[in-house]
This record gives structure tokens, C-alpha cells and sequence, in this order.
């Protein structure tokens, strides 16, 4: 499932993000990101979002802002050095009153 994605850039540097479903439960379930810097083999991480970002009911109009918000995060946490990145194995970022936790 990648409903939303896109492509932050940060610099020279471009990072990937898309929408992921962790879980095979119908409708609203949890949600998750993955992200990867462009153009760097196996860079690829995934990310649990948590509180489910249903609960918020401003999410369902506006997932393509929630998505860049959370991208953003992780790369502002992504330490990249020789070529080689590395994301944060957990973050926060509060998006329209809620704050979300991101963790792998």
C-alpha cells in the first residue's frame, strides 16, 4: 500500500517516503512510513506510527501534509555520513494537536 508518497529534499540530498499498512486490518488500521535516501542501496527503514493517525479525524483530508510531516522528522533525526544513512530508530512529532510517536 502506498496511497501517499513522496520525495523530500533536504539539501543534495533526496529522501523517498510512502504510506505503509503494517497490518492487514481493513479500513482505518495503524499506519506506518518508509523512507529511504535516494540513490543509496539498502537504506530503506519502516517506521510504526502510533497513536493510529485515524484518531484524528484532520488526518483523512490531509494525509499528504501528515506524511510529509513525519518524513520531515526523520530525516531532521538521519545522520548520513561516507555515503551511508542512518535514521533514527525512534522520533516524535506532533501534527494538528497530536503528538505521534515513530519507531522501528
Amino acid at each position: 500500500m502506498a496511497d501517499v508518497k513522496g520525495t523530500l529534499k533536504l539539501g543534495e540530498k533526496s529522501y523517498t517516503y510512502f504510506e505503509t499498512k503494517p497490518t492487514n486490518a481493513r479500513g482505518g488500521g495503524p499506519r506506518g512510513i518508509e523512507i529511504y535516501m535516494v540513490g543509496v542501496a539498502d537504506s530503506k527503514v519502516a517506521f510504526d506510527i502510533n497513536p493510529n493517525p485515524h484518531d484524528n479525524k484532520k488526518y483523512n483530508k490531509k494525509q499528504v501534509s501528515f506524511y510529509l510531516a513525519m518524513a520531515k522528522e526523520i530525516v531532521d533525526k538521519a545522520v548520513e555520513a561516507d555515503g551511508v544513512v542512518s535514521f533514527p530508530k525512534k522520533a516524535s512529532q506532533s501534527w494538528e494537536g497530536e503528538s505521534y510517536t515513530l519507531s522501528r
